[in-house]
């Protein structure tokens, strides 16, 4: 179990900035009741995330019984209660509850398990990346950090996540030789899974052995042709080429995944950024045209265009 957090350092331990973890249980009645009536459609024909048909009674049951059993300090309880709806109904506001609930139980295993369940369904939420850093305790010393993860990976069943953070959370760290060749050790257990291949890619990109992030990038693109993070760091790597022509390289690498995969928003963004460094500026706003387009809701695409 990776240690209690009490034992980080208070100097250097910083808790992610949550709202208050303790609500008057009249507060949750009232504000979960009209959540539930807003989500209840959605649960009771399953999520679109992959969750299961739930009844939205024993839903909203299930949910206040973990709150009232956080009042009354039953922690284990609550934690237990509320990820395990997280994972049933895969609402990131659950995943976010159960991180909450974690930290309040100085539990850092349910804090790093709902963590990672939180960036599987919102990968781009800095809170849920925040959570999972304070969790593993990456802000304390270098071998404490990774004898934290070791451990993390032990104990969590959702590695593939971890893996697309390690890096992250191992970024303090000034030996990039070093981190490349302990992420490397982490992932080889887990070699089946494309995810393992990305954080080797990713860790020998950050140590400039291009060569060694290539293949690892490669053995991850074969084994998940269509993923747009892979081909966004495939076209990184391919920039980073020590050579005139890789940034047009990266270009045309990241056009013909765009190509075959054009719903991706990834993947153009990328391929934006690219022909934006080519100076190719009308290419450019016609991928955030075709952004925009995929996702009109989403207002701060047309500042771009």
């Amino acid at each position: 179990m990776v240690g209690r957090m009490k034992d980080a350092s208070p100097q250097l331990f910083v808790m992610p900035q949550f709202n208050r973890f303790l609500y008057p249980v009249s507060l949750i009645l009232a504000v979960l009741g009209a959540s539930l009536c807003a989500t209840a459609e959605t649960w009771a024909q399953g999520s679109a995330k992959g969750g299961e048909r739930l009844n939205t009674e024993q839903a909203f049951y299930q949910l206040l019984m973990s709150e009232i059993a956080g009042q009354r300090g039953r922690g284990e309880l609550a934690m237990r209660g509320m990820m395990d709806l997280a994972l049933k109904t895969r609402d990131t506001r659950l995943a976010r509850r159960a991180v909450e609930m974690g930290f309040q139980a100085n539990d850092p295993d349910v804090a790093i398990d709902a963590s990672l369940l939180w960036l599987e369904l919102e990968p781009q939420a800095a809170m849920a990346r925040q959570a999972l850093a304070a969790a593993v305790g990456v802000q304390g010393n270098v071998e404490r950090t990774r004898d934290n993860i070791r451990k993390a990976f032990g104990e969590t069943r959702r590695s593939a996540a971890l893996f697309m953070h390690v890096n992250g959370l191992l970024g303090r760290e000034t030996d990039k030789n070093g981190t490349a060749e302990f992420v490397e050790a982490l992932a080889h257990p887990h070699s089946k899974i494309p995810e393992s291949h990305y954080a080797i890619a990713l860790a020998n990109l950050n140590a400039n052995k291009i060569s060694r992030a290539t293949d690892a990038i490669d053995r991850a693109m074969a084994m998940r042709k269509d993923w747009p993070a892979g081909a966004v760091l495939k076209s990184r790597i391919l920039r980073a080429l020590d050579q005139p022509d890789a940034l047009d390289l990266a270009a045309r690498y990241m056009s013909g995944f765009v190509k075959a995969h054009p719903q991706s928003v990834e993947a153009r963004f990328q391929l934006a950024r690219l022909l934006f460094a080519q100076n190719a500026l009308l290419s450019a706003r016609e991928q955030f045209r075709a952004i925009a387009r995929l996702e009109p809701e989403e207002s701060d695409h047309m500042l771009a265009i």
